[in-house]
């Protein structure tokens, strides 16, 4: 067993401070024990920290923990203390992402109607009583019935993409809220996915998550829509940990 301290987080950006204190006073190895806002505060304080050979880990209390699921990390709370304990690591990309703020994301970073599902999830906490997937599947059927597209130019390397945007997704992990949207990604690899939607239809759209089960594939459905996935190959490195 490791040793260890621990520092509770109170609310959005807790975390991210207590992981640059935590970096600062010498702590090599963060492992934060929540899901995917609480591994999203650490991932940037240990990026942002510009120090090398940090180490990430986990401990799973979050309501889906996409990225470790990805990774195969394990479930069991004993497992996953052993896969800690063995300390085998390897490196993986992330998302950096420039805008009013600078973060990077280790899972899937996106805009339109995926933003708006994350917002309601993690800042508004909405339907939070749901402990699975399907707080997701209802919170984005929520998110598609209130969308209103945004006129949108969009250059992904070499091609150009112009339209009203209704979503645009990016990353090297191929799942968000219990749902393949970047099934053409890797998330050990050296080039980013993109998935981008202009212009598609909210009926058919919402009925193209009705007969998914989790960890399908979502295709949004409609006759009118330009859609593009593709990989770049820009991408920043951080050191994180292989499942055991």
């Amino acid at each position: 067993m490791f040793d260890y301290d621990y520092l509770i987080a109170d609310g959005i950006g807790s975390g991210y401070e207590a992981a640059r204190n935590a970096i600062d006073e010498g702590y090599q190895t963060l492992i934060p024990v929540g899901g995917e806002g609480t591994v999203n505060e650490i991932v940037n304080g240990i990026y942002f920290s510009k120090k090398p050979d940090l180490n990430l880990g986990f401990i799973q209390s979050g309501t889906v923990n996409d990225y470790q699921q990805v990774i195969n990390w394990p479930k069991n709370i004993d497992q996953q203390i052993d896969s800690l304990n063995k300390a085998n690591t390897k490196k993986t990309p992330v998302t950096h992402v420039l805008g009013d703020e600078e973060r990077v994301a280790l899972n899937i970073a996106d805009t339109g109607i995926g933003a708006s599902v994350a917002y309601m999830a993690s800042v508004e906490r909405r339907l939070k009583w749901i402990k699975s997937g399907f707080r997701y599947t209802l919170l984005s059927l929520r998110a598609i019935a209130k969308w209103k597209n945004k006129p949108a130019k969009i250059t992904l390397d070499d091609r150009y993409l112009e339209g009203d945007l209704s979503l645009l997704m990016s990353g090297f992990s191929t799942q968000i809220g219990d749902y393949k949207v970047l099934p053409h990604a890797d998330h050990w690899g050296s080039k980013m996915a993109y998935t981008v939607e202009i212009g598609f239809s909210k009926i058919k759209s919402q009925l193209s998550f009705l007969p998914n089960l989790p960890l399908q594939t979502i295709i949004f459905a409609s006759g009118d829509r330009k859609s593009t996935r593709l990989n770049s190959s820009h991408t920043d490195i951080s050191r994180m940990p292989s499942s055991a």
